[in-house]
């Protein structure tokens, strides 16, 4: 649950009241989850923000769990087997002959057998108490570390897969100074679901937020273009990651301008900080030294120049002497002597052509950087300049001849896409935050927008269909529960105003799409996690059962 989230100084704190191997929950305690900044792919913090962006719309009313699947254990070990069978050549070739010998187990096995045979990691206490494993009656009464320790700590950051023999064990997670920290209305755009979080994990929400925004190159770059979480406002307003980008704080052992310490941190690491200081001191003067030697070189340098310019003037000079002195004692024997004022005159001929060229070829180049104003381009006696589009609110695209509300090759959303996520796609529009191209509001994209002769047209045609036809419904029912004063209003209404006209309207339909399901809060609580194509089928289910009800005439 939710409830067994918080944060505490540079780490996440989860309780679990109950396990295994501890059913009354007497051993429980606050167990502490540290973000991985160098490493993404394996960090707990950015994973878990992960999921709370991409993961489906809840209603009010549905429980505050992390995980709304009942079946958890075996779907994880059922999606486990399907990823090992795919990835079986690729795990043989890293020494895994038998995929069977993993399994959902293996996960706590591997993190443990690291941490106990990692040279100068945590105790194997520490390590047994994480785990929740019974040290003996006499070692349980006497051993009594908990969760705000710093060996449960050390133990954490190594599950972290953060490097225990290297300076950066002592990585703070990326996050926000006290001043710079987002507010409540800001978390509430980003994260849809904030009203129905507890107020412990309201103080994890800006650690998650600082993880994504410092990992979202890392995320661009990794998962697929139809990830959902391309979908969240925080990758759909192209103002808020630069906006958050510019207040992470990062840092080793301690942030001074934060404030923030590294708890977990054994004496070795205090060690190798002293010796990267040292490094970074001898670096230091390594440089001063270079800097000096060069600083020797150009005095050395300035002295030697005015020879050098001197030399090279008179070298420079040596051409104009020579033809001089041979001008003076030239002497052609011949029908047509050659005198000295012949070859000076060809000289001036000479140049008089170069120049002359040089001339034609300026007066060619302004040519071609003046624009054009040919006759075709003003517009005739009497006729008026055609005058200049204005900007619209659907952006256009220019392609097989016409112009268009979405570009050459785009993709209409398809049956995997939940209706809270259409909603906002109807009302403010798509945005591919890989290649920045905006399209939309969607309620202004129709069939003609696409190209009729591509394979997956009928299709598309059918999606706009499909969505025209559950928008139409959702709007008509927030206008009916009061959310906004008209269909028109609708279209103005901000983010969060924009959700909660959603959950309304899911409110109010409600009652006409439950009454064939025998267990209506489970299907409550999942409308909002349906496709559009779903929730469209459930409508006209109910328009079916509403006409066979109405008396025969």
């Amino acid at each position: 649950m939710y409830d067994h989230f918080t944060w505490r100084d540079d780490r996440m704190f989860v309780a679990t009241p109950k396990s295994k191997g501890d059913q009354d929950g007497s051993r429980s305690y606050l167990k502490a989850v540290f973000a991985n900044p160098i490493k993404p792919a394996i960090c707990p913090i950015l994973t878990l923000a992960i999921y709370e962006l991409a993961k489906a719309y809840r209603c009010t009313s549905a429980k505050r769990v992390l995980f709304q699947e009942k079946s958890l254990m075996s779907k994880f070990s059922t999606w486990l087997t399907a990823f090992l069978k795919k990835g079986a050549d690729t795990l043989k070739a890293l020494g895994v002959e038998d995929i069977k010998t993993i399994g959902s187990h293996s996960l706590r096995k591997g993190i443990c057998t690291s941490a106990v045979e990692e040279p100068g990691g945590p105790s194997a206490v520490a390590i047994y108490k994480r785990a929740l494993w019974a040290l003996g009656g006499v070692q349980d009464r006497y051993f009594m570390t908990e969760g705000s320790s710093g060996s449960d700590s050390q133990v954490g950051r190594v599950a972290a897969g953060l490097p225990v023999n290297d300076i950066a064990f002592a990585s703070l997670p990326p996050h926000f100074a006290q001043v710079d920290l987002p507010s409540a209305d800001e978390l509430r755009v980003i994260f849809p679901d904030y009203n129905h979080y507890p107020a412990s994990f309201h103080c994890v929400l800006p650690f998650l937020l600082a993880s994504l925004v410092h990992h979202s190159a890392y995320i661009l770059r990794t998962y697929g273009k139809r990830h959902p979480i391309f979908s969240s406002q925080l990758f759909q307003n192209p103002a808020l990651l630069p906006k958050y980008r510019a207040k992470i704080k990062l840092g080793i052992r301690m942030n001074p301008e934060t404030g923030m310490v590294a708890s977990g941190i054994p004496p070795h690491i205090l060690t190798l900080e002293r010796l990267a200081q040292v490094e970074i001191g001898q670096d230091a003067i390594r440089q001063a030294v270079k800097d000096s030697a060069a600083e020797v070189f150009n005095a050395v340098c300035r002295r030697v120049d005015p020879l050098q310019e001197q030399m090279l003037t008179q070298m420079g000079e040596l051409p104009a002497i020579c033809v001089r002195k041979i001008l003076e004692h030239i002497q052609v024997n011949g029908a047509h002597p050659v005198t000295p004022s012949d070859m000076q005159r060809m000289q001036h001929d000479m140049m008089r052509v170069i120049q002359e060229q040089m001339s034609e070829m300026r007066q060619e180049l302004r040519k071609m950087a003046m624009p054009s104003t040919s006759p075709a381009s003003q517009p005739g006696p009497g006729e008026q300049p055609q005058p200049v589009v204005p900007p619209v609110d659907v952006p256009l695209f220019t392609w097989g001849g016409a112009l268009r509300r979405v570009p050459e090759g785009w993709t209409y959303p398809r049956s995997n896409v939940a209706c809270r996520q259409l909603w906002m796609y109807w009302h403010f529009g798509v945005r591919d935050p890989h290649t920045d191209v905006f399209v939309g509001p969607l309620r202004h994209v129709v069939a003609a927008d696409f190209d009729k002769q591509a394979p997956g047209f009928n299709v598309t045609k059918a999606s706009i269909s499909k969505a025209k036809r559950v928008m139409s419904a959702l709007r008509e029912a927030a206008v009916k529960a009061q959310a906004a004063p008209s269909l028109q209003a609708i279209n103005t209404l901000d983010i969060v105003s924009s959700r909660a006209a959603f959950a309304a309207a899911l409110a109010q339909m409600f009652p006409r799409l439950r009454e064939k399901h025998v267990n209506n809060a489970a299907l409550e609580e999942a409308t909002g996690c349906l496709t559009y194509p779903r929730i469209y089928q459930l409508i006209l289910e109910a328009e079916e059962r509403e006409k066979s009800a109405q008396p025969s005439s």
